[in-house]
């Protein structure tokens, strides 16, 4: 029988506990162009990229597609959705995780006319500003409706 020496044991156990910590966790960012962080997951999930910015660790036993990249399988340009500001900006954290895997918005009811003047004169674009800034910074495709 073999013996190992306490500090032998030791120095697996910490071998151990290091690399537990040095992987990405279910649903963490493991990529992007500009990801510094962790690009490993842990074992039993895989690395999926959502866009040239963002991947992130999705276990390997669901056959998980991200929306946009289903959408170009079947020969689309792109998958998207109208939305509003007030729509991404609560703490909804599947909602927004949800829409940064599109790769086109549209404002919705935020460039509406009672919304875009909600009194004669008076024009505001706010929420339609939001959500052209919000996609900008997904680095997705913006479109209007009619």
């Amino acid at each position: 029988m073999l013996a190992l020496s306490t500090s032998f044991v030791s120095l697996m156990v910490l071998v151990y506990i290091s690399a537990a910590q040095s992987v990405a966790p279910i649903y963490g960012q493991c990529g992007g162009l500009t990801w510094n962080g962790l690009t490993i997951c842990a074992v039993g999930l895989t690395c999926v990229k959502e866009n040239d910015y963002f991947s992130n660790c999705f276990p390997l036993s669901t056959a998980y597609t991200p929306a946009n990249a289903a959408a170009q399988a079947a020969g689309k340009l792109y998958f998207g959705s109208a939305t509003d500001a007030s729509e991404f900006s609560g703490s909804d954290y599947y909602y927004s995780y949800y829409l940064k895997q599109l790769r086109q918005l549209t404002p919705e009811n935020s460039m509406n006319w009672n919304a875009t003047e909600p009194e004669q004169g008076v024009f505001t674009f706010a929420g339609g500003d939001a959500v052209v800034d919000y996609a900008q910074s997904n680095s997705q495709l913006v479109r209007g409706q009619s």
